[in-house]
C-alpha cells in the first residue's frame, strides 16, 4: 500500500486563493461620481462624462405618448425635461454598484439634496 503525504500548507493555500477570488467577484466595489450632468432621457444621464442609469426606476421612452383625456401627451419628453430641471446648474452625485448591459453605471443620484429617481416617481414621471 502506497501512502502519499500532502503538505498541510498546500491545500490551505489553494483554499485561501479560492476564497479570495470568490470574495472579489461576489462583492462589487461601489463607484461614486460627481459633477455636472447632461440628461439623456427620463432615467439616464451623463455625470462627469460617465453614463448613468437611475437605479430602481423606469421612465417613459423619449417619444412615448401616454393617453390623456381627449388625446395624449409626450410623457417621455416630459420626464426628460423634468429631470433636466432637477439637475440644472447643480452638482450631481451618484453612487452605484454595477453596470447594465449597455455599460451604464446603475446608480442612485442626488442633486441639491434630492434623490432624482424618487423625485421623478413622486412627480408621476417614472415607475418604481
Amino acid at each position: 500500500m502506497k501512502v502519499e503525504v500532502v503538505s498541510a500548507s498546500r491545500p490551505a493555500a489553494v483554499l485561501g486563493m479560492c476564497l479570495l477570488l470568490l470574495t472579489h467577484t461576489a462583492t462589487a466595489s461601489p463607484r461614486h461620481i460627481a459633477g455636472t450632468a447632461r440628461v439623456i432621457d427620463g432615467d439616464s444621464l451623463s455625470v462627469a462624462g460617465a453614463l448613468v442609469r437611475l437605479e430602481g426606476i423606469d421612465a417613459p421612452e423619449l417619444a412615448q405618448l401616454c393617453p390623456l383625456k381627449g388625446g395624449s401627451w409626450r410623457a417621455g419628453d416630459a420626464a426628460r425635461a423634468h429631470l433636466a430641471r432637477l439637475v440644472s446648474n447643480k452638482t450631481v452625485t451618484c453612487s452605484g454598484m454595477g453596470e447594465d448591459k449597455y455599460g451604464r453605471l446603475i446608480a442612485s443620484c442626488r442633486a441639491n439634496g434630492r434623490d432624482l429617481g424618487s423625485q421623478l416617481i413622486r412627480e408621476g414621471l417614472a415607475w418604481a
